[in-house]
């Protein structure tokens, strides 16, 4: 694959101005506001209480500017050809791996535009680490991919390929069914806060699930679907 660059790598990231109204997520481009609802942990246990009911908006200020990253990237370009040739020659093992090699590129590539952000484009953090280090999570700040357990409605990349022009700046496209076409792909935010962690929303209540239908303009009935396993 890398000798006669059979996949090709992709990606756009942008950092937006952001401001939080209740549990919205407001970037700022240009005048322009992309509105970004975000659902919140609500049944957590009384044990759990109050640190589990998080939501990520909770990690953008509220009376102040903040900022926050957006992202989408795809090492998936050439790998349906690529794939289409190997099983036409009778390679299905080799048609597999590639599958599951672009899969894992995505996520490294991931790995590496995030610390591009942390120590360069964004350069909140300045760090010497190991890949161990890497992969255990031991930097400032995360990156929430959309269909992570704290943000579940895929639909919301919809906003972020429109706000980043991603389909033309990567190749990539969405379905009809918020996917993300090569499927090798990643779409989702960047935050800096210093506490963020990851975390799940969990089961929500049917008066979230209206009050956030409301707040994304979409049917209630839809927005059910996309996360009912969250419901």
């Amino acid at each position: 694959i890398t000798e006669e660059k059979l996949l090709t790598l992709n990606g756009v990231v942008g950092i937006f101005p952001a401001t939080r109204e209740g549990d919205d997520i407001i970037l700022h481009d240009n005048g322009r506001e992309v509105r970004l609802p975000q659902l919140r942990s609500q049944l957590a246990t009384e044990q759990e209480r109050p640190s589990s009911n998080l939501s990520l908006a909770d990690y953008v200020c509220r009376d102040a500017q903040d900022y926050v990253g957006a992202f989408v990237m795809t090492a998936g370009v050439g790998l349906d050809s690529l794939t289409a040739r190997l099983r036409a020659e009778g390679d299905d093992y080799n048609a597999i791996m590639a599958k599951l090699l672009a899969d894992r590129l995505t996520e490294a590539f991931g790995e590496a535009m995030h610390s591009l952000v942390r120590t360069s484009l964004w350069g909140f953090q300045s760090e010497v680490l190991s890949a161990e280090q890497v992969l255990a999570g031991r930097y400032q700040g995360v990156r929430m991919a959309f269909g992570y357990p704290a943000v579940p409605d895929h639909s919301l990349k919809g906003e972020v390929f429109d706000l980043l022009g991603a389909a033309e700046a990567t190749g990539t496209s969405l379905t009809d069914n918020f996917m993300i076409d090569p499927g090798e792909s990643l779409c989702g935010l960047i935050f800096a806060d210093r506490q963020i962690r990851y975390f799940s929303v969990g089961k929500i209540a049917p008066d979230q699930l209206d009050d956030y239908a409301l707040r994304r303009g979409m049917d209630s009935e839809l927005i059910a679907k996309i996360i009912a396993q969250h419901l």
